[in-house]
């Protein structure tokens, strides 16, 4: 029964992760078809999802901690999230379809963080279970996509509407189980999630940095097709996905903070040696690149699962979401502005290698300010 109890989460999180997976290789050609007059349009429909998901996860997810209900919300925002990407297929009104795009991101990462936040009462190895589930959808996401993106570059925005009607649906009929109430050491908790959060929001930089700066560049400098570019960004999909879980539990053995400084290390160099790759090295430099973005992004996972009681896990869940998710928007909206700033003095120019090293010196700071592990890190009792 325990079993089955949290298999649930981890099925609904599947579902739930990889309706926004899918978009992920089809969005340079996808605001292409729908915005054509707008240069800009990649970055900004990515920025408004993100800004959207930093705001209203956390703030969702706090108020079901408080007053319950966490079924509810997370069937409602599904529903929302649902009915949004719907609507943006047929939106025509550019403004409108960006206001429209931040509550779809907001309803998203709503109900990813209340169902990630639910604890199965008995449950073992929930968090590895939850885990797994993640980044099989991470993994499973952009090879869905590229298909999408053979029958019509909108067809990703139904097939993600599909999987959110599904997840409502479930939630519905099922709920959400939510592990008793008990106390937690706040401190320990506050500590563990402030710095999971900040590695996690290191690491969405660098992949806001990346998804459309990487796209325009392959397309503008070293001509390639959708389906290459799509089929790069793969091999850094991939890689994260497959290595999120197993540097997750290394993380849990070696020290998260080490695994994590390690992580955001290479990944800084990696987009440091980005633009002067050789096209046909380009899958190795960005599987390396994947593999050390999964060990920022396990460890910070296995401190939120780890670390957060019962009475707090949504919050928990909520806050390192809108960190990811602040994280995107600084990289997707600085990317922007440092295209806008290089076309204008160099209208010939990429801007791929200033974006790339930014995106890398972020990183390393990171890097390079997470210190060993400290006391407030150990694992808090957990209520399930």
């Amino acid at each position: 029964m325990a079993g089955s109890a949290s298999l649930r989460p981890a099925l609904l999180t599947f579902a739930s992760v990889l309706s926004g997976t899918v978009l992920i290789p089809t969005v340079r050609p996808l605001c292409a078809a729908l915005y054509p007059t707008r240069p800009g349009a990649a970055h900004a429909f990515l920025t408004a999802a993100v800004l959207g998901g930093a705001v209203g996860a956390p703030a969702l997810a706090a108020w079901a901690d408080r007053r319950g209900g966490h079924a509810r919300l997370a069937a409602l925002a599904a529903l929302v999230d649902a009915l949004l990407l719907i609507a943006l297929v047929r939106v025509t009104s550019y403004p409108l379809a960006l206001a429209l795009r931040a509550v779809q991101g907001a309803a998203a990462i709503s109900a990813l963080a209340l169902i990630m936040g639910a604890r199965p009462p008995g449950a073992a190895h929930h968090g590895a279970t939850l885990g797994a589930s993640l980044v099989i959808a991470v993994a499973v996401g952009s090879p869905i996509g590229l298909a999408l993106l053979s029958v019509d570059p909108r067809a990703a925005l139904l097939a993600g509407a599909a999987l959110e009607l599904a997840v409502a649906a479930a939630v519905l009929h099922g709920g959400l189980p939510i592990a008793r109430r008990v106390a937690g050491p706040r401190r320990a908790v506050t500590a563990a999630v402030t710095r999971a959060a900040l590695w996690v929001g290191a690491e969405r930089l660098a992949v806001g940095a990346f998804v459309v700066t990487f796209a325009i560049w392959c397309h503008e400098v070293r001509h390639l097709g959708d389906r290459h570019t799509g089929a790069l960004v793969t091999c850094f999909v991939a890689t994260f996905a497959a290595a999120t879980y197993p540097l997750g539990r290394l993380a849990d053995r070696a020290g998260a903070s080490r695994v994590a400084r390690a992580g955001l290390a290479a990944l800084g160099m990696a987009f440091l040696a980005l633009t002067a790759c050789p096209t046909a090295a380009l899958p190795v430099l960005l599987a390396l690149a994947g593999v050390a973005s999964g060990a920022a992004y396990g460890a910070a996972m296995g401190v939120v699962v780890r670390g957060s009681p019962a009475e707090r896990a949504a919050t928990a869940m909520g806050v390192l979401h809108a960190a990811g998710s602040a994280g995107m928007l600084l990289g997707t909206a600085g990317a922007g502005v440092l295209a806008v700033v290089v076309r204008h003095h160099a209208p010939g120019a990429s801007p791929a290698p200033l974006v790339f090293a930014a995106a890398a010196i972020a990183q390393l700071a990171v890097a390079a300010t997470t210190t060993d592990e400290l006391p407030q890190e150990v694992p808090c009792p957990r209520s399930a």
